[in-house]
């Protein structure tokens, strides 16, 4: 199991990977798991909290997740 380091350098360069190539986050992951030969499934366990929170927003968008409810401001 990846140590909190770990996650966090992983994390940080799929964010830029996917912030260069336009890439969905997702996607990212998925391109950057073939470029390094890496399992995709090892890869689920690299992501850190803020990369999560940004697929989720990504998947609510493009609506592979149900909305989630939110209390008007």
């Amino acid at each position: 199991m990846a140590n909190k380091e770990e996650k966090n350098n992983f994390s940080l360069e799929i964010m830029q990977f996917a912030n260069t190539s336009g890439l969905s986050y997702m996607e990212a992951i998925t391109e950057w798991c073939d470029i390094r030969g890496m399992e995709v499934e090892l890869a689920a366990t690299m992501v850190n909290d803020v990369l999560k929170d940004l697929i989720q927003v990504e998947a609510t968008k493009l609506r592979y997740l149900p909305k989630i409810n939110t209390l008007p401001l």
